[in-house]
């Protein structure tokens, strides 16, 4: 036992569950980082989709001003 009181094995455990621990709060950030950029990514392309409607939309009624003036 070492000045705490605490065996060498509820140390290595202790150890064992901190690199554990350590793996599980990596997964967990990479997981989330692949939750945002799909988000941003959808974000993104949705953004694009309605700019180009627009453009579609305006160019829409140039074309019905042009046929009526």
């Amino acid at each position: 036992m070492d000045s705490r009181g605490l065996s060498m094995s509820a140390l290595f455990e202790l150890k064992k569950r901190w690199i554990e621990m350590k793996w599980l709060i990596a997964a967990g950030g990479i997981l989330v980082f692949l939750l945002l950029f799909g988000l941003y990514c959808c974000i993104l392309v949705g953004a694009r989709e309605d700019r180009l409607l627009e453009e579609l939309e305006w160019k829409g009624r140039q074309d019905a001003d042009g046929e009526n003036g």
